[in-house]
């Protein structure tokens, strides 16, 4: 995580210079939700914004790589849990 407010958080990740883009999923307290899909591996934040504060969230990242027309997926990131304020 590189911040927190009140209500958005900011994820920062090391570049995959192999990949094509990164998946960014949420947890909603049932299952995964995907919430961004960014298609350059040059990004490698995201604002995450109207959450609760004071509030947990779970997150993981996955990277990709687009071979031809389909897209191959590397291993999710551990989960983080980051807090806002």
């Amino acid at each position: 995580m590189k911040s927190s407010t009140k209500n958005t958080l900011t994820l920062q990740w090391n570049k995959n210079t192999s990949a094509t883009g990164y998946v960014i999923e949420k947890w909603d307290g049932k299952k995964w939700v995907q919430i961004k899909n960014l298609t350059s591996n040059s990004t490698t934040s995201l604002t995450v914004n109207s959450l609760k504060s004071r509030t947990s969230y779970k997150f993981r990242l996955k990277a990709y790589k687009t071979l031809g027309s389909t897209n191959e997926y590397s291993q999710y990131t551990s989960t983080i849990t980051v807090k806002t304020k």
